[in-house]
């Protein structure tokens, strides 16, 4: 009961909203027709205008204001229940619209396959005696073949032979096709071809092969799920002497996107002073980047003791204030999602 009184509350309430403005425009047109009409049959004479302007004329013209103002909110309560619900029904619509669209968006391929080998085994390519990839192409495979994630690809070879014409159109991989399915790793290779084969099958059978592989990260993310967000970005994980592709942000044109961004601490720097008797790193605050200046030297090919390095030195002193710069993996891919860098280790001084 108090819910319907309250509903009758608001259907009131958007029938007052503006009436009078509207009364107000509209009077001189159905004020004379709605006074006309109550006063003939309430009481049954009709209604004589005025020739003059003197109280009867000032009254009338209140009597057509009123009972256009009184007509006006009778129309609109009766309508307010309408026009309340499909509102209502709009803006459900609307709602339901943003969030199929938000789910489309996170249910399709948005994430490369070596994206998620770099995220099960960070050091995947470090260790290459350690066999990291096939520790994760197996973990990979399972929950493929379990149908605990989707996985998209194009198709690269047929039973016909490669694939000829356009690039074919991403398509869902059932999981049944890796039960026999075997990943190339031809996607670690930055110099293979676009078409180059990710996986194949059975080749006896005709069964495709596959390039250009794509997951969902949300999902991968679910099955596993690594740190929580707001530890994700707290660490350093990403070794810039050991990084090429960051290297090249601090060299190439998206230098003064990476500099704002350090600057003003949206990206975190860790970096281990060169002085003093800690070696552990700490944080620097992004003003730094206004009063040092970057350098990176690797390693002599002469002497095997050597390794990349990072510094920073103040302007105009050639000793370097700190040096093995560090970044955060969460926080580059946030800035550069395409961004092809790779966790390092970071944890050990040298």
């Amino acid at each position: 009961m108090a819910r319907y009184f309250k509903f009758v509350w608001r259907c009131a309430k958007d029938a007052w909203r503006g009436s009078f403005v509207l009364a107000n425009a509209w009077y001189g047109l159905w004020g004379p027709v709605l006074v006309w009409l109550v006063w003939k049959y309430w009481r049954g004479t009709p209604l004589t205008l005025p020739d003059r302007l003197d109280g009867y004329a000032i009254g009338l013209l209140f009597a057509f204001l009123g009972a256009t103002w009184v007509g006006l909110l009778v129309f609109r309560f009766l309508l307010a229940p309408s026009k309340l619900y499909w509102e209502q029904h709009d803006r459900a619509e609307q709602f339901q619209t943003q969030l199929n669209a938000a789910e489309g968006a996170d249910s399709g391929p948005n994430w490369p396959i070596r994206e998620v080998f770099f995220y099960l085994e960070p050091e995947v390519l470090d260790r290459p005696k350690d066999n990291l990839w096939e520790n994760a192409g197996t973990k990979i495979r399972d929950a493929l073949t379990l149908g605990r994630i989707k996985i998209w690809g194009r198709l690269s070879k047929t039973k016909l032979g490669d694939w000829v014409g356009e690039p074919s159109a991403l398509r869902p991989i059932e999981p049944k096709y890796w039960e026999k399915a075997f990943f190339t790793y031809l996607f670690f290779d930055d110099r293979a071809k676009d078409d180059a084969t990710y996986c194949y099958a059975d080749r006896n059978t005709g069964v495709p092969a596959y390039t250009d592989l794509q997951v969902n990260r949300a999902e991968v993310l679910k099955v596993w799920p690594g740190d929580p967000g707001d530890i994700a970005e707290s660490y350093a994980n990403v070794r810039v002497a050991d990084s090429p592709a960051v290297i090249e942000l601090f060299e190439g044109r998206e230098r003064t996107k990476l500099i704002g961004l350090l600057n003003s601490n949206k990206l975190t720097t860790w970096v281990r002073p060169s002085n003093g008797i800690g070696r552990d790193l700490e944080t620097a605050e992004g003003k730094i980047w206004g009063s040092h200046t970057f350098q990176f030297m690797s390693k002599r090919d002469d002497d095997s003791g050597t390794i990349n390095q990072t510094y920073l030195r103040p302007r105009f002193n050639p000793n370097s204030s700190h040096y093995d710069i560090c970044l955060n993996y969460a926080q580059l891919k946030r800035a550069w999602p395409d961004l092809q860098i790779n966790r390092t280790a970071a944890d050990i001084w040298r």
